[in-house]
């Protein structure tokens, strides 16, 4: 379809405006003077009068987990939750509005940090929505979940309550676990969700994307591909169908746990024949987690919990041998990093890998707690 749009304030770069956009097929062929000069020769179908409205390019959303976004829309919202009371009763109200009684009630958003409490959420506090099912809710940052005392038994029952290496489920007096966990750890409670099929994922996308398009995004860089994770493949395909839609373009982060399983994709076509509304890009990593899960790896104990300094998710010997795969292949990378203890683990291993420089660009995301030095 052609289409012209006059008489606009149509954004090109900064402080540079003009009137007028000729559009074919939904791609931007001309402005200003040159949109206008299609009106008589090609005749456009549709002529819009922006009526001196302000337009501007489609806005891009560089760091985003869209599938977790888009899926929180269909679960308990914990976001903004000032007390235990209220993420209490918010667990409670939407139990009161779903028909069926879930495998897995599930909530995101919580950030303890604003409740009256100052504290976690513990399996006692979810003991008080329902017992009969398990109940998990994520921390805003994701680097956290809390479970009621159903999902600990039935972990317990499957043998799955077992140390995790760059991970951790905190214990309560008695030495049993209190439903807290935290990073690697998180992985044990969502053994406990319903198997997600390609056409549930696809679905979770188009909600997810008619959010997006009313914050005026049409692109995306998001980290939904964790290719050892049991969804991982409905995921993926559910993004190559979603793309067929065009409605929002998708730059994949990819992240592995496992090198030896990076090197397959490579060698399997990994970065070949990709859709422009689905295209697959760096390597995502991540080293530790967040200051509000007390996760994040700091070289001295934290001030207000002098037990921990965090938690370090990836050893030192797995870092540099994804490094070296990704300059073996010409394959960007970008660390999660938040501790000052992580920033200089990850900077001494780029040094120790990067002998030529870095023309691929590798990086750090993040990067909260630092120093001079650093």
């Amino acid at each position: 379809m052609r289409k012209l749009i006059t008489n606009g304030k149509i954004y090109q770069d900064r402080d540079i405006f003009t009137h007028a956009l000729y559009i074919e097929e939904g791609i931007i062929v001309a402005t200003g003077e040159e949109a206008l000069s299609y009106q008589s020769s090609l005749h456009p179908e549709e002529h819009i009068d922006a009526q001196g409205h302000t337009i501007v390019p489609g806005f891009n959303d560089a760091h985003l987990h869209f599938y977790q976004a888009a899926l929180a829309l269909s679960t308990v919202d914990l976001y903004g939750a000032t007390s235990m009371e209220e993420l209490i009763h918010r667990g409670q109200a939407f139990l009161q509005k779903e028909p069926l009684t879930p495998k897995v009630l599930r909530g995101r958003g919580f950030n303890q940090d604003l409740f009256q409490e100052k504290r976690l959420p513990t399996r006692h506090d979810l003991d008080n929505i329902s017992q009969d099912f398990p109940i998990i809710f994520t921390r805003t940052c994701s680097h956290l979940a809390v479970a009621n005392s159903k999902a600990l038994t039935l972990l317990e029952q499957r043998g799955l309550l077992q140390p995790v290496a760059g991970g951790q489920f905190d214990l309560d007096e008695e030495g049993r676990p209190n439903g807290i966990f935290r990073e690697n750890a998180i992985p044990l409670l969502e053994t406990l969700y319903e198997e997600v099929s390609e056409e549930d994922v696809f679905r979770t996308l188009q909600r997810g994307a008619k959010e997006a398009h009313k914050e005026g995004l049409t692109s995306l860089q998001v980290n939904d591909i964790w290719y050892e994770n049991k969804e991982a493949q409905a995921v993926e395909k559910a993004y190559m169908r979603f793309a067929k839609e065009q409605s929002l373009r998708i730059y994949h982060q990819v992240y592995f746990k496992d090198v030896e399983n990076f090197k397959k994709r490579i060698t399997e076509g990994f970065y070949m024949d990709q859709d422009p509304f689905n295209q697959y890009g760096l390597l995502k990593l991540f080293a530790d987690g967040s200051l509000g899960a007390r996760t994040a790896y700091m070289r001295h104990p934290y001030h207000d919990d002098p037990t921990t300094q965090g938690i370090l998710t990836m050893t030192k010997e797995s870092i540099l041998a994804f490094l070296r795969t990704c300059e073996e292949h010409g394959i960007q990378s970008a660390i999660h990093v938040i501790g000052d203890g992580a920033i200089e683990l990850i900077l001494d291993c780029y040094e120790e890998v990067l002998s030529k420089g870095n023309p691929l660009r590798h990086g750090l995301i993040h990067v909260q707690i630092t120093d001079e030095g650093l």
